[in-house]
C-alpha cells in the first residue's frame, strides 16, 4: 500500500486555509476567495498524488469560531495518533500571535490536546500580490 500523508489545516477564519490547501495539492479543489462571512463552513478532504506522494488535505473552518468546534475537533482526534498525520497551523502575516484568544490551543481550544505538539507545524504563506484571488503562494 502506497504511504500517505495527512495534512489537517488548522486556523482562524480567513488566514489561507483553502488557498494553502489548494497551493499543496498544486491544484484549486477547496473554495478560497475574499468575503466578509467564512467560506469555509464544514470539513473536506482531497487527496492528490504530489511528488509520488499520495497527499491528503483536510481543510477545516476557523478553528476560534465556537460554532466550528464540534466540526474540528473529532477530525483532530481522529487523526492524532493517526500515522502519517500533520497538523498545520495556517497564520495570517501581521496577525498578533501574542494574545491567545478563547477556543485557541494556548486556551485549550480543538487543536489544544496533549501530544499533538510532537505531530504539529507551522506553514507560513504571502501572496504573491496584493489582491491576488488565484490563491497563488509562495511556501
Amino acid at each position: 500500500m502506497a504511504q500517505m500523508l495527512r495534512l489537517v489545516l488548522l486556523g482562524g477564519s480567513a488566514v489561507g486555509k483553502s488557498s494553502s490547501g489548494n497551493t499543496i495539492l498544486g491544484r484549486r479543489v477547496f473554495e478560497s476567495r475574499p468575503s466578509l462571512r467564512p467560506v469555509t463552513t464544514l470539513v473536506s478532504e482531497h487527496t492528490e498524488q504530489v511528488h509520488g506522494l499520495q497527499v491528503s488535505v483536510l481543510d477545516t473552518p476557523g478553528i476560534l469560531n465556537p460554532n466550528a468546534r464540534q466540526l474540528i475537533q473529532p477530525v483532530c482526534e481522529e487523526h492524532l495518533h493517526r500515522p502519517g498525520s500533520v497538523f498545520l497551523v495556517v497564520l495570517k502575516v501581521g496577525q498578533d500571535l501574542l494574545r491567545a484568544e478563547p477556543g485557541s490551543a494556548e486556551d485549550g481550544g480543538a487543536a489544544g490536546s496533549r501530544g499533538s505538539e510532537t505531530q504539529s507545524a507551522a506553514l507560513h504563506l504571502r501572496s504573491r500580490f496584493r489582491g491576488d484571488e488565484s490563491g497563488g503562494l509562495h511556501l
